[in-house]
């Protein structure tokens, strides 16, 4: 079963056990958020994943082992290297703070945000700078200027965006590359 297949299939019972919350992610948001743990390939424990996908210090067991299936689910694909398909369009819209993918960008950035280091190893900067574009731009941490002049051009940010499979399957590459070092 494809990850979004299995995103789709327990979507549902996400969204029953995520709280209704500030701290908690969506379901979408929790499919961002796993996405970034297996391109990073950072281990976390069942507890430590339910805890962060909550928003609270006690972990729910049920969503542990939905959270770790999903997560299972992601690795393998990346490893079998297939594109990850994402849960939701590959388009801004109008209303990009609206957006699906800003909230699913938004939850895989904030992976990147809670480990800087591991996201950005020395000897790949450049390439890293130039594949977080797309996951930039989506989540919205962009400097205000640059992403207003890039969604102007619609064919461009189109182009950009389309790109989010690729740049996710090469990241895990790289980072496959910095484990086997």
């Amino acid at each position: 079963m494809q990850p979004c297949d299995l995103y789709h299939n327990l979507e549902d019972q996400l969204a029953e056990l995520l709280p209704e919350s500030d701290s908690a992610l969506s379901p979408l948001g929790s499919h961002g958020y796993l996405t970034a743990l297996a391109v990073n390939q950072t281990a976390t424990s069942k507890d430590a994943l339910s805890q962060q996908l909550s928003g609270e210090e006690t972990s729910e067991p049920t969503l542990e082992l939905l959270a770790a299936q999903l997560l299972e689910s992601i690795e393998k694909s990346l490893y079998r290297g297939e594109k990850p398909e994402l849960p939701c369009s590959l388009h801004l819209g109008n209303e990009p703070d609206d957006s699906e993918l800003r909230e699913w960008a938004a939850a895989f950035f904030e992976v990147i945000m809670d480990n800087p280091d591991r996201w950005h190893p020395e000897n790949h900067q450049e390439e890293i700078a130039r594949l977080m574009l797309p996951i930039q731009l989506a989540a919205g941490v962009l400097e205000p200027t640059d992403e207003q002049a890039v969604l102007k051009n619609r064919k461009l940010s189109k182009q950009i965006l389309q790109e989010m499979p690729n740049v996710l399957q090469e990241l895990y590459l790289l980072y496959q590359e910095q484990i086997d070092q």
